[in-house]
């Protein structure tokens, strides 16, 4: 099962033409031409560079001039000169050269003028495509083969990494924008409910989103079944999405909630599920499926204890590399798309019950066309298929292959008892969960877009939402965190990363480091040329001797190597 039909899996790579629209040959980069800023003249001029195979050194770092030279200059003549117009942001293209007398021939092993940005602007088109899976190498090839030109990994990785972030925005603001696109979102649309859960400092912890269309057609057009699930997300911090679906009558999925929080732990899951019930409320006849995650079971026993749950395998998700507030975004518009498409196809039904049950009917129909029919009574009847016989009860809704009961669309013994009776077909036997009118009356609300960013309410009383601790290690060499800073205090230099000690004593001049009891090891003036070692018992406040002396290089102790921080002094 997927969200939309025929979705395909994540494409190989492979190259097509990227055709860069920031910059016409013909038209920006010559004399009397005015460009928008300092950033759009450096930009077209860069280029230009990169298409015609050239390279160039900036001449003069001004704010109101632009002035570049050949990277050639002492045997190339080209130059531009450009100035700021009037008291406005734009630059007009006063002077310009624009013929090499130069060979064009680059000197360095990759284009030295081609920066991030530029790289950003040329990938625009395929960072836009979130499937696409794109990485240095590719970035690298293409660069080559649409522009002759080379650039380093270390550029294309830039390049991207900055586009990335002009595209989804950054991650780091993402989160302080969330509750202003909450805010935002219960504007424009009818009874959304949105939460965002943060500690008592503001860190960002969990969030909940549910539109008011998902709430209305669950309650009322679908089967009261929903599919809970958890996806790890991939960007630079390390949430977990939540997602709760249902199944319309056309046995396609419906989304119905939507969540982020730090992991999928039992908290977070009971607190999501808290909110989830507060909008569907708990009923005997609500069935939550699942994969096997002991947290979901624990927060549906607490949350829904009157609710069934069924534990099946997990089901994948994309985006997950996008931050946060572009992944709402993302669901949202989904959400948009999704209920816009379902609205044309319900209003050309054919049949008074869904396509995908009335495919099935027609196939059980098929196959039941030589079974034969026993009448009982005006209510009970015997079918027999040449293999089995089985029991139908019209009365009670009733067949022996339980096929009926459970699906709640005939089976083919009951198929074979409406010809017996000469109906014209079997629309009374299927539930209303698959017929037109709940089909129809699923997607019959619309979902409304948020608009740009600008035209946004930024309110004074909302808080913004600080981005989440880092709990768990990125990959990549850690940081080094183990450097001491020096404090002063009675005379002696004493620090520690877990607390700092008060030693009354005016000899201690050096912190060495510290055994496995936190206590900590220094250098003690004894008026001699080496200075002991001693560990500094702070519960005793008294002084034991280490057995080595210090030299002024840097120490190993062995019986402290474990914990033991060496300083070059």
């Amino acid at each position: 099962m997927s969200f939309k039909p025929n979705i395909p899996e994540t494409p190989l790579y492979k190259s097509k033409p990227m055709n860069s629209t920031h910059y016409k040959k013909d038209s920006e980069v010559k004399i009397g031409n005015t460009l928008d800023n300092m950033e759009a003249l450096d930009l077209a001029v860069r280029l230009k560079a990169i298409q015609e195979g050239y390279q160039f050194l900036s001449q003069r770092t001004d704010p109101n001039k632009y002035e570049r030279k050949c990277y050639h200059f002492k045997e190339c003549a080209w130059s531009i000169h450009a100035k700021r117009w009037g008291n406005t942001y734009m630059f007009q293209i006063i002077r310009m050269n624009d013929v090499h007398t130069c060979p064009k021939t680059q000197t360095y092993p990759n284009h030295r003028n081609a920066n991030k940005k530029v790289i950003a602007h040329i990938l625009t088109p395929k960072l836009q495509d979130n499937k696409l899976v794109l990485k240095g190498k590719d970035i690298q090839q293409d660069i080559l083969l649409e522009y002759k030109t080379s650039i380093s990994y270390q550029q294309a990785w830039r390049g991207k990494d900055y586009g990335l972030n002009r595209i989804r925005g950054s991650p780091y603001e993402s989160f302080k924008m969330l509750p202003y696109y909450c805010y935002n979102l219960e504007r424009k649309n009818q009874r959304p409910v949105t939460r965002i859960k943060t500690d008592d400092k503001g860190v960002f912890e969990m969030l909940f989103i549910v539109l008011g269309a998902s709430i209305c057609t669950f309650l009322n057009y679908l089967r009261p079944l929903l599919i809970i699930d958890a996806a790890h997300l991939k960007g630079e911090y390390k949430d977990t999405n939540l997602v709760a679906v249902g199944m319309d009558g056309n046995n396609q999925i419906v989304s119905v909630a939507f969540g982020i929080c730090k992991g999928e732990t039992g908290p977070c899951w009971s607190w999501w599920m808290s909110v989830l019930k507060k909008c569907i409320d708990d009923h005997n006849n609500l069935l939550f499926i699942s994969d096997r995650h002991p947290a979901i079971a624990l927060a549906v026993h607490n949350e829904f204890p009157l609710a069934f749950h069924v534990s099946v395998n997990a089901c994948s998700v994309i985006n997950r590399k996008l931050p946060v507030l572009k992944l709402a975004e993302t669901y949202r518009a989904m959400l948009q798309d999704w209920y816009f498409e379902c609205q044309k196809l319900t209003a050309n039904m054919k049949y008074e019950i869904t396509d995908w049950v009335a495919d099935k009917v027609h196939k059980r129909k098929l196959k039941s066309a030589t079974w034969i029919v026993h009448r009982v009574n005006q209510y009970l009847y015997q079918v027999l298929n040449g293999r089995y016989n089985r029991q139908v009860n019209l009365e009670t809704g009733v067949c022996e292959c339980r096929k009926w009961q459970l699906s709640r669309i005939p089976c083919g013994h009951i198929i074979a008892v409406t010809r017996f009776l000469h109906l014209t077909d079997c629309v009374q036997y299927v539930s209303d969960w698959f017929k037109k009118e709940k089909y129809q009356g699923t997607y019959a609300e619309s979902i409304h877009f948020l608009g740009d960013m600008q035209e946004w309410e930024f309110l004074s009383h909302i808080h913004l939402a600080i981005p989440p601790r880092m709990d768990n290690p990125q990959p990549g060499r850690p940081k080094n965190t183990n450097r001491i800073l020096s404090q002063e205090v009675d005379g002696a230099f004493v620090t520690s990363w877990r607390m700092l000690f008060i030693i009354p004593s005016t000899n201690v001049v050096k912190l060495i480091g510290f055994t496995k009891d936190d206590d900590p090891i220094v250098e003690v003036d004894r008026g001699r040329m080496l200075h002991p070692l001693q560990v500094y018992d702070h519960t005793s406040q008294e002084f034991h001797n280490v057995g080595i002396s210090a030299d002024g290089g840097s120490f190993f102790i062995s019986p402290y190597k474990e914990s033991l921080i060496l300083l070059n002094v």
